[in-house]
């Protein structure tokens, strides 16, 4: 038996499943490929091998202008690596990313400062070598980033291979900080480690143990875990914690754990799945059935009677089979809640 790797082969199975070529299939070929991306949908909100934990790595940014000003033209010599900028109404400071002699139009400068500047402010120049401050420079783009924000932004996420994948689930993401750790000599752990833990041949690991379980409880009555909420539609990871600040400097990394659906057309033995193909093709078969009934016992040449509601029937008592095994053997198992 072929194995079925791709979207033009699965839909041709649907069709021979039905009868095709030997019987017409009265479908248009736009409304096969759409049951098929119904049956994709319900494949990867539903089946257990619909999705993927994968997780989220993300450097945090701070918030970036772009000016139109030919710097060459303020000062003798051109803006050099070390200059700053500052806002003219909101005083946020930044400096030059790519800044270098002879620097041109369009230069593009990194917020240094937890302050942002505000959208479209004039902006003053302000060069450490020389002192000047001059103006007349205005902000042409103004790029928010994430300490602006206040949420990631997960619609073009990709995998380590940079294939594009879309993040359905956010459950939650790993504490960039930790405010029990201190390095240095006098940290708990640290004394823990070096009297009670110092031999792993003879010492015993139980009070290690739940003394790292006792230290986790107070860390989370103190501090607690930080609030996040997602929304798939909305592809926004809101992190509710001090943008900026300790809790997330900018240049932190943030680490999220994600569930993301599984991209039939980079992982193409997804086509090769029974269950998805049994429902294709029942999706497929009630749309031909839901054509043929506008035109119900309608008489053909050769004598032969258009009958769209047996068909339309079958479908749907098929899809309702698919539907309960779904439920029974290859969904997710419903977790335990309690509110």
């Amino acid at each position: 038996m072929a194995t079925i790797t791709n979207r033009n082969d699965f839909k041709e199975y649907c069709l021979r499943r039905l009868g095709f070529p030997v019987i017409e299939i009265n479908c248009d070929d736009q409304q096969v490929e759409d049951r098929i991306d119904d049956a994709l949908q319900y494949f990867a909100d539903y089946h257990f091998d619909g999705t993927q934990k994968v997780y989220y790595v993300h450097a945090v940014t701070g918030s970036e202008i772009v000016s139109s000003i030919n710097i060459s033209n303020l000062y003798s010599n051109s803006l050099m690596a070390n200059s700053m900028l500052i806002g003219a109404t909101s005083g946020s400071v930044a400096t030059l990313r790519d800044g270098a002699f002879g620097g041109a139009n369009n230069t593009t400068i990194y917020v240094t400062g937890n302050q942002a500047f505000s959208n479209g402010e004039s902006i003053l120049y302000y060069d450490r070598s020389t002192g000047l401050t001059p103006t007349g420079a205005s902000v042409v783009s103004y790029f928010m980033g994430d300490v602006d924000k206040k949420y990631l932004d997960l619609s073009n996420t990709t995998d380590s291979e940079g294939n594009p994948m879309e993040i359905i689930g956010v459950p939650r993401i790993f504490p960039v900080t930790d405010s029990q750790a201190t390095v240095n000599m006098f940290d708990l752990r640290y004394q823990l480690r070096l009297n009670e833990l110092y031999d792993f041949t003879s010492a015993s690991y139980i009070n290690y143990t739940l003394t790292q379980q006792h230290l986790r409880s107070l860390e989370l009555m103190f501090t607690g875990e930080v609030p996040i909420r997602f929304q798939r539609h909305m592809q926004r990871l809101y992190i509710d914690w001090a943008w900026g600040y300790s809790e997330a400097p900018i240049g932190s990394v943030v680490v999220a754990e994600c569930y993301a659906n599984i991209n039939a057309d980079v992982y193409n033995k997804v086509w090769n799945d029974r269950w998805l193909k049994e429902y294709a093709t029942a999706l497929i078969k009630r749309s031909w059935g839901s054509n043929l009934k506008k035109f119900n016992n309608l008489q053909l040449p050769g004598g032969v009677t258009l009958n769209g509601d047996t068909i339309f029937n079958e479908a749907v008592e098929e899809i309702k089979a698919l539907h309960a095994e779904m439920e029974t053997q290859y969904g997710s198992p419903l977790e335990f809640y309690l509110n």
